[in-house]
């Protein structure tokens, strides 16, 4: 599922891993194509207090 939200204050579209809200990778919405893949461990996110993920985009 893709969602939008912020990752450290900056807008971002992100991809979850599928029935989680694991951020598998995201991008800047002001840098589209720079794809990112944050860290996980255990199935979530190291930095997943940085990450305010909002609705889906449909």
């Amino acid at each position: 599922m893709t969602v939008k939200g912020t990752y450290k204050g900056k807008p971002i579209r992100a991809l979850l891993l599928p029935d989680t809200k694991t951020v598998q990778l995201f991008e800047y919405v002001n840098e589209p194509g720079s794809l990112y893949f944050p860290l996980i461990e255990n199935g979530e996110n190291v930095e997943k207090d940085k990450f305010v993920l909002e609705d889906p985009i449909e």
